[in-house]
């Protein structure tokens, strides 16, 4: 479980790291992964959630190298980090949005519920008497 917790969190730090324009003075593998890409005069021109089986998602990275148009395969969180990186547009297949789009205000209700919840669960049994109606 550590491993799946760590893995979690480095892909998720390498999409806040961009977005917060965070700098290292190494390339981080999604850096080398875009340096590669300019290297070799190749672009990235999308990338595209494109599908979802068994719950794993399927994504694509679209690339230009001269005139050829390259497609490769990778997991939705390297895909993102790298568009990120070079600036690339990121589509989603309708079908995935659908399957997996949620209502904004039921999205944000149920938020609220959790915040209350875990704002009660916090307070000790002398506040409880104090919290008014």
């Amino acid at each position: 479980m550590y491993c799946l917790s760590g893995w979690v969190f480095l892909k998720r730090s390498q999409i806040l790291f961009r977005l917060q324009n965070a700098y290292f003075p190494r390339p981080l593998t999604h850096d080398l992964f875009k340096n590669t890409i300019e290297q070799l005069g190749a672009k990235v021109d999308f990338i595209y959630l494109n599908k979802i089986e068994q719950n794993t998602y399927y994504a694509q990275v679209h690339l230009t190298q001269k005139d050829n148009e390259i497609v490769i395969d990778a997991r939705p969180s390297d895909a993102i980090a790298i568009a990120l990186r070079c600036e690339a547009a990121i589509y989603i297949d309708e079908k995935v949005m659908e399957s997996n789009a949620v209502d904004r205000e039921e999205f944000l209700k149920e938020q609220k519920e959790k915040s209350y919840k875990t704002y009660l669960e916090s307070l000790e049994e002398e506040d409880l008497g104090k919290l008014k109606h």
